[in-house]
């Protein structure tokens, strides 16, 4: 196999964990969101909501960044939760 080749197959699977990683980060704060207010006794947990908000951002923007074109969903999925 050339190196060229080998370097864009490497690139891809870079960019799907990419992906997948963000799944995994936005999926794991609303687990915590829902723990938190399982635990409390609420509805939902208050003390994280706005700071959890602000990481679901950040993470939609990195995807964005370098997937563009699989972030829609998610994007929706994510900042779509009330």
């Amino acid at each position: 196999m050339e190196y060229g080749k080998e370097l864009k197959e490497l690139k891809e699977v870079l960019r799907e964990l990419i992906w997948l990683n963000g799944v995994i980060a936005t999926e794991l704060i609303r687990i915590t969101e829902n723990t938190a207010a399982i635990l409390s006794g609420k509805e939902k947990a208050d003390s994280c909501t706005l700071e959890h908000a602000i990481i679901n951002e950040q993470i939609i923007e990195i995807l964005e960044k370098n997937l563009p074109e699989k972030t829609r969903t998610l994007k929706k999925h994510v900042l779509g939760h009330e």
